[in-house]
C-alpha cells in the first residue's frame, strides 16, 4: 500500500504482501515486522493492542530454538512450529524468572471466564494473573493440581504468592486466595483448605 499516517499520529507505515513497516515518528527508527509476526501482532489488535509498537527487527535467541521480536509491552516468539505472544504484565515477570531459558510460552495470554483475571500456558507449567494478586508462575506437580482443581474458578480461586520451599528441605508450597498447595516427589501434590491449613501448621 502507500505510506500512511497511523489513526494515533506515532507513526508512519507500509503494508507488503508478507508484513508491514513502520517509521516511528518520535525517533525516525524504521522498524520491519515481517509474517509470521506481523500476522500475530494484528491478530491482538496491532499498535493500539497490549504489545504496542516493535522496537527493533527480529532476532535468533541464543538457544537458537526461536525468533523473535520485542514490542513496547512484551514479545513475539516463533518457535517450534507455532507463533505466540506474551505482554504486560506477565512479560517482565516472566524474564525475570529467565525468561525461555526457563520455559518458552505455548499459547497466548487467556482471559479467563471469572471477568478477574488472565492465565498462560508454558512448557514447564502455567502463569496467572490477576489485578489483586499480580502475575504468578506455577510448575510442575503444583500446576497440575492446581489445573485438576478448577485452576482460577475452582476454590483456590488465584495464586498469590510465587512457590517456596517448605523448610523441611522435602516439599514445596504455594499460597492461594482460598488455600495451599503443598508437594514433595514422594507423596505428590495435595490441596489444603479452611481448617486443614491450621492442623498442617501453615496458615494461608
Amino acid at each position: 500500500s502507500d505510506t500512511r499516517t497511523a489513526s494515533d499520529k506515532k507513526s508512519r507505515f507500509s503494508n507488503f504482501e508478507k508484513g508491514r513497516i513502520y517509521e516511528i515518528i518520535a525517533t525516525g527508527a524504521v522498524i520491519t515486522v515481517p509474517n509470521p509476526f506481523f500476522t500475530k501482532h494484528e491478530s491482538v489488535d496491532g499498535v493500539h493492542g497490549p504489545l504496542r509498537y516493535p522496537t527493533a527487527g527480529v532476532k535468533a535467541s541464543s538457544d537458537k530454538r526461536s525468533t523473535y521480536q520485542n514490542f513496547e509491552k512484551g514479545r513475539i516468539y516463533s518457535v517450534d512450529k507455532r507463533v505466540v505472544e506474551i505482554h504486560e504484565p506477565l512479560f517482565s515477570a516472566h524474564e525475570t524468572l529467565k525468561g525461555v531459558h526457563g520455559t518458552y510460552p505455548t499459547t497466548d495470554l487467556l482471559k479467563l471466564g471469572d471477568g478477574r483475571g488472565s492465565s498462560q500456558w508454558f512448557e514447564g507449567g502455567t502463569a496467572w494473573y490477576s489485578t489483586t494478586t499480580g502475575p504468578q508462575f506455577l510448575s510442575g506437580a503444583i500446576s497440575d493440581r492446581y489445573l485438576a482443581g478448577g485452576h482460577a474458578e475452582g476454590p483456590l480461586r488465584y495464586p498469590t504468592a510465587a512457590m517456596a520451599p517448605v523448610g523441611d528441605s522435602r516439599g514445596t508450597v504455594a499460597t492461594f486466595e482460598g488455600g495451599n498447595i503443598y508437594a514433595t516427589t514422594t507423596t505428590g501434590a495435595h490441596e489444603v483448605r479452611g481448617r486443614s491449613l491450621g492442623i498442617v501448621g501453615y496458615g494461608n
